[in-house]
């Protein structure tokens, strides 16, 4: 179930946000940074016109964490440590330290979605744009690689190591960021440097490519 909910999720963002790029006459970076920092509600706004859904919640960055009956409070990294990083857990007491709003969404499909913005502690915005899923809802582990998988949209600009692209604009990158520490594949912000192999560091790609989940220790 969870190998069908992330191929049908990847696809449905995928044709959110080109139909986003079309509608907006712009290129995914120019997109996303049009939009001061660390609004993230705006651009949310303009993708998910595109998909269905039957719950959203923006959060902002310094509001008070109040529970969302339909999110956990906390998630997992791909090594089983808890976070509270918004850029790869679907949960409601995400941190503060990247001053990202966060939306959440309930999808038709029974996923529950983050998307957040990374490098929103620029005050110029940032040009990656993170959706984050949880295939079983708030049911646990609530883990990346297990139940939670992370796609990054950037520019192509951005793309000279990526790993898999569904189009020339949304560009899936094995390692979602060098904040995606915590077992994942690290790259550099150079992302020339170093291009994350195909295995079970990067979870999403993974899954896209073999049909399976990574086999991650308990």
């Amino acid at each position: 179930m969870v190998v069908a909910k992330v191929k049908q999720t990847y696809s449905i963002l995928g044709n959110a946000v080109n139909m986003m790029i079309s509608e907006q006459g712009c290129g995914v970076s120019s997109c996303y940074n049009t939009v001061s920092a660390p609004d993230i509600e705006t651009i949310a706004g303009w993708v998910d016109k595109y998909f269905k859904y039957t719950e959203k919640t923006c959060v902002p960055a310094n509001g008070s964490k109040k529970a969302i009956s339909w999110l956990p409070e906390f998630g997992y990294t791909l090594d089983g440590q808890k976070t509270n990083n918004p850029v790869h857990s679907v949960a409601y007491n995400f941190g503060n330290h990247l001053n990202s709003n966060v939306c959440f969404y309930k999808l038709n499909n029974g996923v529950n979605l983050a998307i957040t913005r990374h490098n929103t502690f620029d005050p110029n915005g940032g040009s990656v744009l993170y959706f984050v899923m949880d295939a079983n809802g708030k049911q646990g582990p609530n883990r990346v690689g297990k139940d939670v998988f992370v796609f990054t949209s950037s520019s192509s600009s951005y793309s000279s190591s990526r790993n898999h692209a569904l189009s020339g604009e949304f560009a899936l990158h094995a390692w979602s960021s060098a904040s995606m520490a915590g077992g994942m594949c690290y790259t550099t912000w150079t992302y020339i440097k170093k291009k994350c192999p195909l295995d079970e560091k990067t979870p999403t790609l993974y899954v896209l490519t073999y049909g399976k989940l990574p086999n991650l220790t308990p």
